[in-house]
């Protein structure tokens, strides 16, 4: 129908602006498809608000509620489904890894193996608000090495705001030296875990710092998960990366860092304006959060997430003598506190072997009953 592209192509056109997708629900509603108005209304009400609010699982819950609602004849994702079944025809795959994500009513992110994405990447953005790429690098030997200049050439990029790469040196130089990429504020790079002992690291981290002084020096919104740096690897970063300010949110998971990395990160410039610093499975302990706790660098802080790190009760009183970070509203704390068990120890045949200790990891709500830090929600 005219009337239904018009609507959409408004979309497209504005896709920062609710009101042309409630326009777009209106006339679903209009034309039999109230479920599909519902989901519409139902995401973008949730995207006003923080995930974890109750208030968010509720609208969670109204977008299921449409879902199950959905009649079999109304294939809300049709024209995606199309493309796709036709990059299979083209090719005479069966199966592929592409795969969607919708936000706000609409298909948002798209992604896959890279030698998928730049076949079909173009044409899913020209009917859909794509905001959001991830990309899986297959290593050379798949092919995908020559579709890179394609792909860091193609004019979308510049409507998209995140991109999610597989840990690639080569993807990294590709998409890093484009100046389509200026408008990416979020850039997510991550290894699989069987990767990890194959990784160039070096390479990766060459290839990141060149690729956020050029064609991501606008990222605010920086993750990085699965890559061994060290401190070593952290202090160049620091260095020539972290030191150009700007950064809002900052999140290093599984990269070795230790109470080194830690201290590094306390004493960088450049994160006057970081609102959230995420160190999960870092091996952390009090020492590090001690440095980090009370670092006047970091006065902007209201998020720290040290999921995963063995900080224990030294590193709790830490947190409650901090003479830093004013700000601080929420610290994750999963599985970094252990309490000490005493209990029966016996032999499968029921013999008693006395009694003595096992460690248990203390959930966040126990966590909070043992170490209030006021003015600090736990999770």
């Amino acid at each position: 129908m005219e009337e239904e592209s018009q609507l959409r192509r408004a979309v497209l056109e504005h896709p920062a602006d609710d009101a042309p997708r409630r326009a777009y629900a209106a006339w679903c509603e209009a034309h039999g498809q109230s479920a599909r108005a519902a989901f519409i209304r139902a995401q973008l009400e949730r995207a006003k608000l923080p995930p974890d609010s109750p208030e968010a699982a509720h609208w969670f819950q109204e977008e299921m509620r449409a879902l199950r609602a959905r009649p079999p004849t109304q294939p809300w994702w049709a024209l995606y489904e199309a493309i796709v079944a036709r990059y299979r025809a083209r090719t005479g795959k069966q199966r592929t890894s592409l795969s969607f994500r919708d936000q706000r009513g609409f298909i948002a992110g798209v992604g896959g193996d890279v030698a998928e994405v730049v076949e079909v990447l173009e044409e899913l953005a020209a009917i859909e608000p794509i905001d959001h790429v991830w990309l899986e690098w297959p290593g050379r030997s798949g092919g995908a090495a020559s579709l890179l200049p394609r792909l860091a050439a193609m004019p979308l990029w510049v409507r998209i705001k995140e991109i999610s790469l597989n840990a690639s040196a080569e993807l990294l130089h590709s998409l890093g030296h484009s100046p389509q990429v200026a408008g990416v504020r979020r850039l997510s790079l991550w290894a699989n875990a069987p990767d990890n002992q194959t990784l160039d690291t070096p390479a990766i981290l060459t290839a990141l710092i060149a690729a956020l002084a050029g064609g991501f020096a606008g990222v605010t919104h920086f993750e990085i998960r699965g890559v061994a740096l060290g401190p070593a690897g952290l202090e160049p970063l620091c260095a020539r990366t972290l030191a150009r300010g700007k950064w809002e949110r900052l999140s290093i998971a599984d990269a070795a860092l230790g109470d080194a990395g830690a201290q590094l990160l306390a004493a960088a410039p450049g994160l006057e304006h970081l609102q959230a610093l995420a160190l999960r499975d870092n091996g952390v302990t009090a020492a590090g959060v001690s440095a980090l706790v009370n670092a006047p660098g970091l006065a902007a802080l209201e998020d720290l997430d040290l999921g995963k790190n063995l900080i224990d009760e030294p590193g709790m009183r830490a947190l409650q003598q901090r003479r830093g970070l004013p700000r601080l509203r929420r610290l994750g704390i999963q599985e970094c506190v252990r309490e000490a068990l005493e209990e029966e120890w016996t032999e499968w045949t029921g013999a008693s072997l006395g009694r003595g200790k096992t460690l248990r990891v203390m959930p966040p709500d126990a966590v909070a009953a043992r170490f209030p830090l006021p003015g600090a929600t736990l999770y």
